[in-house]
């Protein structure tokens, strides 16, 4: 649920209100989800360095998939 939340986030530009439509979910749904993404990674989303960082991870992942 919160690697999908993170690509919804991506996919939409950073844009909060489309990704909640994509998820289907409130968007206030959506903010809870990224404040626990941050906690639980330590990463701020506020920072590019950590925004960096976490789509790496997820195209790594997704790549690693695709094997």
């Amino acid at each position: 649920m919160l690697r999908d939340t993170m690509a919804a986030v991506f996919h939409a530009d950073g844009q909060r209100g489309p990704a909640a439509a994509t998820l289907g979910i409130h968007r206030n749904t959506l903010r809870d989800r990224l404040t626990r993404i941050e906690r639980l990674t330590e990463r701020s989303l506020a920072d590019a360095d950590d925004r960096a960082e976490l789509w790496f991870a997820l195209r790594l992942e997704e790549i690693a998939g695709d094997s």
